[in-house]
This record gives structure tokens, C-alpha cells and sequence, in this order.
């Protein structure tokens, strides 16, 4: 594990065009990834087991792994870090709880895995990639971005 300061975080972060400020920062990325699917029903394990599976799957030999970058009430005390693939599970089962959104991403934030603090998790990335992600979550519910808009949209007619 290589960390980094939240300020290198966030310039990175800023690069992409994101603003770290906005707390529940995974509200940002429908309008910076062509897809996000939402990926739910799946106990907090398994979901990590099947991270790391899609990522050996794509050779990802490194992530970057982060808190939800506003910080908050229930910020983790840990920085942002480069972690490499075959420590991903014990980092995760070490460093992350239900207390407040985390996320891995690829070096480059080419994408986002979400670890929400309802105990789901989102994809976001291109169409390509989440198609090959969503793969590997069988058995667990998955609602694309889409559904997940309709669905919302129905409720406040009701």
C-alpha cells in the first residue's frame, strides 16, 4: 500500500473534473461515466470477493482506494492509497464499514466501484466495462442508472 495525501486525492480528483467537495460524491459521476449500474442484495464479502475476481480478471495489479473526499461526520480515518490487488481483500475488510461511501478505482478514475454506506455498491465507467463488471456479480440484483432514474420518477407520481 502506497498512500497519498487527501490534497493529492483531490487534485486528481479535480482532473477529472469532479469536485470533491460535494458530499455523496458518487452523485457526480452520471454525468462524467457513460454507465452505473447499481449492484444490491449482495452481503458485504462476497461483494468484495467479486471485485477482486473482475480485477485479476482485467490484470488491474494496482487501485486507488478512497473515502468519500468532503469528508463528514463519519469520515474513515485513513488516507487515500494506491493498494495493490492481492492485499485488496484484507485492506477492505480492515479499513472499510458502513459508516460512510468509499470507493476503488482504476489509477486513472477510468471508473469507480462504490462501497455505499447502505451496504450496496455502485459501478460507473464506460459501457464497455461495467457490461464486463456486471459479469462477474451474478446472483446479485443489478439496476442500471436508467432503472434506477424510472423507478424514482414513477414514485413521485404516486
Amino acid at each position: 500500500m502506497r498512500e497519498i495525501s487527501k490534497e493529492k486525492l483531490n487534485e486528481m480528483l479535480k482532473n477529472k473534473g469532479f469536485d470533491p467537495r460535494i458530499s455523496w460524491f458518487y452523485t457526480q459521476f452520471k454525468d462524467k461515466f457513460e454507465e452505473e449500474y447499481n449492484i444490491y442484495d449482495l452481503d458485504f464479502e462476497k461483494g468484495h470477493r467479486k471485485l477482486i475476481n473482475f480485477l485479476n480478471d482485467e490484470h488491474v495489479k494496482e487501485i486507488l482506494f478512497f473515502t468519500e473526499p468532503s469528508g463528514g461526520d463519519f469520515d474513515l480515518d485513513i488516507n487515500p492509497a494506491f493498494v495493490k490487488t492481492d492485499e485488496l481483500r484484507l485492506f477492505l475488510n480492515k479499513n472499510v464499514n458502513m459508516g460512510t461511501n468509499t470507493h476503488v478505482a482504476d489509477k486513472s478514475l477510468k471508473w469507480i466501484f462504490t462501497i455505499t454506506h447502505d451496504g450496496d455498491f455502485f459501478i460507473s465507467g464506460s459501457r464497455e466495462l461495467t457490461k464486463k463488471f456486471i459479469k462477474f456479480f451474478k446472483g446479485a440484483e443489478i439496476m442500471s442508472r436508467a432503472e434506477i432514474e424510472a423507478k424514482w420518477a414513477s414514485k413521485k407520481h404516486v
